[in-house]
């Protein structure tokens, strides 16, 4: 504090020199002090002139920075000051002085659920207000290429409409099924194809450095002598997914990002015949990865610091919930009838309540490393009840059956002794029973034989398939009943 007492007149004379003549402006802050002493009274604090000045302090400072640090020993008022500020905030903005609304954050949500417009004075949207469109699901559109926008799509593409055009690396991190590969491809897909030329790679445990040159060399022209990039006015977009797959050498390195590196870094590779200097122009970098673990390995640091690296966390349930009833309300219009919306939603949370207790029940282990599930299995287990058309679907009780063979099929066929099966199988029986109000025996009573009650094993005789009529041009998806038809249809194809 004492040193503050000698700066202060210091920056004073700099200023002084600077603008000379001129005289410091005093804002008129009366109706922010009157509302700062108000909320002082109401929060039992006493509004000397010291704290009042740290407060208003704190305001200018919110006024020019989106981010600042309140520094000062325990119980200097740090706390306080910025509630006080907060509150007075909200009452001037209630009270309708609109000039103290600026830079007011939202009362709900977190600082990543918006973003900071600067026009005017600056406000806070939210993420989906960057996209002008309505997002509308074409008829005709393959289930595995709908993208429904969420706050967590419209931050990625934010990122990679701002990196890419300034030519910044970027490099996507996040666990399966969060949509990295599939947002990130989309955007370069829409690209000016006039201005960008993308180029797709996907790493594994067994690319090798060679490979890795030899497709984007192979994508590239030849401007001159020793000089390759895109045809003259366009850009390269090289997009590297799954970047940390490649497996280390003997000593750690792993041959494909060290490639990568030695373009970025020198923006050259040599000829793998003569090793002759191969200048690279006009490509830009971008990547996504899932986190260290199960096959993937940590990056060497190096490369890393090139990149401006973005995380993206796993999708809560309110997210899961918006994408997944929004493709089956989606289905559900095309010729169902109006029962199966409501169904519809239902299934979601159904698969939501199963895929959550799968993740927590069946752990990885040794003996069981596959048991690792993620959001694909969930968007696979949508996708199957999304097979069956509407014009073999008029039963809500199907739909049912329907839901639990998807289930076992992408969740009970990976686990392997008795135990965990018979886990599952109660845990589909208690879900049906929640979620759909209906006993599972009555689902598939037809399964069980008279005078048993229903089991496990008797699941495995729930069949739905489109291989029953071989000829037909359309594959149909339906439920199979005829088990001894089953037979002869099987033993057909081998």
């Amino acid at each position: 504090m004492v040193q503050l007492l000698y700066d202060v007149p210091l920056f004073q004379g700099i200023i002084s020199d600077l603008f000379p003549g001129t005289n410091w402006p005093n804002p008129d802050y009366g109706v922010l002090l009157e509302a700062l002493r108000e909320n002082c009274k109401l929060r039992n604090l006493q509004a000397t002139d010291w704290f009042i000045k740290k407060i208003i302090q704190v305001y200018e400072m919110m006024i020019v920075r989106h981010g600042f640090m309140i520094v000062g020993d325990p119980m200097g008022g740090k706390t306080m000051a910025y509630k006080v500020l907060a509150d007075s905030l909200t009452d001037l903005q209630k009270a309708g002085y609109p000039h103290q609304k600026q830079n007011v954050f939202p009362d709900r949500g977190t600082v990543y659920d918006y973003y900071f417009v600067k026009q005017a004075n600056g406000s806070w949207n939210n993420w989906l207000e960057l996209s002008n469109k309505k997002a509308v699901i074409p008829k005709d559109a393959k289930v595995s290429e709908i993208t429904i926008e969420t706050d967590d799509t419209a931050r990625q593409i934010f990122f990679l409409n701002t990196f890419v055009p300034h030519e910044v690396p970027l490099l996507f991190v996040g666990p399966t099924g969060t949509g990295k590969s599939a947002i990130t491809n989309n955007f370069l897909v829409n690209l000016p194809k006039e201005k960008y030329l993308p180029i797709n790679i996907n790493f594994s445990a067994r690319t090798s450095a060679g490979m890795t040159q030899d497709i984007i060399m192979g994508k590239l022209d030849r401007r001159r002598k020793g000089v390759y990039g895109p045809p003259p006015g366009k850009k390269c977009v090289v997009f590297v997914d799954d970047l940390n797959m490649p497996a280390k050498e003997k000593y750690g390195a792993q041959p494909p990002i060290e490639l990568l590196r030695q373009w970025i870094d020198h923006k050259h590779w040599y000829d793998l015949k003569d090793t002759s200097k191969l200048e690279l122009l006009d490509l830009l970098f971008v990547s996504a990865m899932g986190p260290p673990g199960g096959g993937r390995n940590d990056i060497c640091g190096r490369f890393v610091r090139h990149t401006n690296i973005i995380c993206i966390d796993s999708f809560d349930d309110n997210t899961m919930t918006k994408i997944f009833t929004s493709i089956v309300d989606w289905h559900f219009a095309k010729g169902f009838e109006a029962t199966f919306q409501r169904l519809g939603k239902i299934v979601v949370l159904a698969t939501m309540q199963v895929y959550k207790s799968a993740v927590e029940k069946f752990l990885p282990t040794p003996s069981k490393s596959h048991y690792v599930f993620n959001l694909r299995d969930f968007a696979r287990v949508i996708g199957g009840v999304l097979l069956v058309p509407s014009t073999h679907m008029t039963e809500g009780d199907k739909l049912i059956r329907l839901w639990i063979h998807e289930v076992y099929r992408v969740f009970y066929d990976r686990l392997i002794d008795d135990t965990d099966r018979e886990m599952f199988f109660g845990l589909i029986k208690e879900t049906t029973k929640q979620q759909f109000k209906l006993e599972m025996d009555r689902l598939v009573g037809h399964l069980v034989p008279t005078g048993q009650k229903l089991k496990d094993d008797h699941i495995r005789n729930l069949f739905f398939g489109d291989y029953m009529v071989p000829d037909s041009a359309d594959k149909i998806y339906d439920e199979v009943s005829d088990f001894k038809e089953l037979t002869a249809q099987i033993e057909s194809y081998v």
